[in-house]
């Protein structure tokens, strides 16, 4: 399988056999009845998908490649973790560990640009998230509100903050912590938008 190029290959005739996970890398155990993951290292299964993904590129057949992609993507992440404890140096470690977060956060708020609904639910949790920061730092208070709507008071204000750089400047009348943090999660909020629309734009083209 390692040495496999997959070039024409046509992945949509073995749907079945890949089955929901797209394992390129399991063979059936008779023994156990059941399909096991082969032992390979990740260099090694980084190097089959992404074989695995031009192939299916080549044939015009984006499921398999998107699926493909998101695997790659994962045995890359397994050789930059790798690569923090093996580095020679400081700085091959600083650089191995800095492509493990980049790559570990790429998955998860948006399955490597193949998952917009990820980022819908990261976006969710990052406006609640500030919310509820805001409340405990009082950016929306009045004496006479209720709980309630005091939490909706800074999920709006949150919510506002989140689309800022898309759509204006951060709420004005706050402390300075409060627009730092407001600022904050503008940067945040700009990011995951366009983060969205390139997700949602790669999943309409498939």
């Amino acid at each position: 399988m390692a040495r496999t190029s997959f070039d024409g290959f046509a992945f949509e005739d073995h749907r079945g056999a890949l089955g929901e996970t797209w394992n390129l890398h399991r063979v059936h155990d008779p023994g156990r009845g059941r399909g096991v993951d082969t032992d390979l290292e990740p260099k090694v299964l980084e190097s089959t998908y992404l074989k695995a993904r031009r192939g299916a590129d080549a044939t015009g057949d984006r499921t398999a490649a998107s699926q493909f992609f998101v695997r790659e993507m994962r045995y890359r992440r397994r050789l930059k973790r790798d690569a923090v404890g093996a580095g020679e140096t400081a700085a091959d470690r600083l650089r191995a560990a800095g492509g493990w977060v980049t790559n570990a956060l790429f998955g998860l708020s948006c399955g490597y640009g193949e998952r917009p609904l990820r980022t819908v639910v990261v976006s969710l949790l990052l406006v609640a998230g500030y919310g509820a920061v805001f409340a405990g730092l009082g950016a929306v208070t009045r004496p006479d509100a209720s709980l309630v709507t005091v939490v909706l008071e800074n999920l709006t204000f949150s919510l506002q903050s989140f689309v800022s750089l898309i759509f204006g400047g951060v709420p004005r009348g706050a402390t300075l912590p409060v627009r730092l943090l407001a600022s904050s999660e503008g940067f945040l909020g700009g990011f995951l938008i366009a983060l969205f629309v390139f997700a949602l734009t790669r999943s309409v083209q498939r």
